[in-house]
């Protein structure tokens, strides 16, 4: 398993037989649990699975020699980490550190049917995780890790936060991690892992339900008194243009074409005249009979 390079050549994360002595381990657990101010505290499990008693035989010697060199054990995990962590530094650009490292060895640390061995490293990776805001943005640290058939990677982060993003899709997700299981290669921008506190409004987007006129305290009064004014105003806006248009408005007759209004006014004259015009006074006129002619 390799991570934290640039370009070509991703460092070597500091996982092989070197750390369980002579013991090969079936499984290697990653987890990473994320904090606020973007460390991380990374735990890496080796699972050796006690199938027989050759295994088991081998496993207890090798707990026995950790709890009596502890000291050795995390001084190799040490330097090989602060290897992986140097690289993931120049890769990102952010500083970073390893510190607080430990060791353990037990059996059976949780119940499963079938016995377990398990060797685990802890540590704190410091500047893991690329802070923006309220934001913890994880992964570029990891950029271009490969995980083989044996080897599951969790990210996990902290309470009351939630997810907003990941990439790749995860093989499993919960409220609080999410994990990949190998055998897997992650691009060149991958792994990630975007969360941030609950609740909260991405950058640009309004964080209250009520108009920005009210008042949070008491929202209900304000918001009443805001939305009188409101439709008062609009009703004002709305019924201004429609009294001064009824203030200014010329009569009917007025938008006729003035050839137009010369052709009514002359076609209705007669009209006029006839329907006003007095009858003569009757006279009577006596016709004078013309004289005969005689033959």
């Amino acid at each position: 398993m390799h991570a934290g390079g640039s370009g070509d050549r991703p460092a070597d994360i500091g996982l092989g037989f070197a750390q369980t002595g002579d013991v090969a381990a079936d499984r290697v657990v990653l987890r990473a649990t994320l904090r606020p101010d973007g460390d991380a505290e990374w735990r890496i499990a080796y699972r050796i699975e006690l199938t027989d008693d050759n295994t088991t035989a081998a496993f207890e010697s090798l707990q026995t020699d950790i709890r009596a060199n502890r000291s050795a054990y995390v001084s190799r995990f040490e330097t090989r980490m602060a290897t992986t962590v140097g690289a993931a530094e120049n890769a990102t650009g952010r500083e970073m550190a390893a510190t607080n490292f430990s060791v353990s060895a037990q059996r059976n640390p949780f119940p499963t049917s079938t016995d377990y061995g398990v060797v685990a490293y802890t540590f704190t990776w410091e500047g893991f995780a690329a802070t923006q805001g309220d934001r913890l943005v994880a992964g570029d640290a990891l950029a271009g890790l490969f995980l083989d058939s044996g080897t599951v990677l969790t990210v996990a982060w902290p309470d009351g936060y939630e997810v907003r993003g990941v990439a790749p899709e995860a093989d499993e997700r919960s409220e609080t991690a999410v994990t990949w299981r190998g055998e897997r290669n992650f691009g060149p921008d991958q792994p990630r892992v975007t969360v941030a506190p609950a609740g909260a409004v991405p950058s640009g987007r309004r964080t209250s339900p009520w108009p920005r006129c009210c008042s949070s305290a008491s929202p209900a009064r304000w918001c009443s008194a805001a939305a009188a004014t409101s439709r008062s105003a609009a009703t004002s806006s709305t019924a201004a243009p429609r009294a001064e248009g009824r203030a200014t408005r010329t009569p009917w007759t007025a938008r006729i074409p003035r050839t137009r209004r010369r052709q009514r006014a002359t076609s209705a004259t007669p009209t006029t005249a006839r329907a006003t015009r007095t009858p003569p006074t009757a006279t009577t006129t006596k016709r004078t009979p013309r004289p005969r002619r005689s033959c």
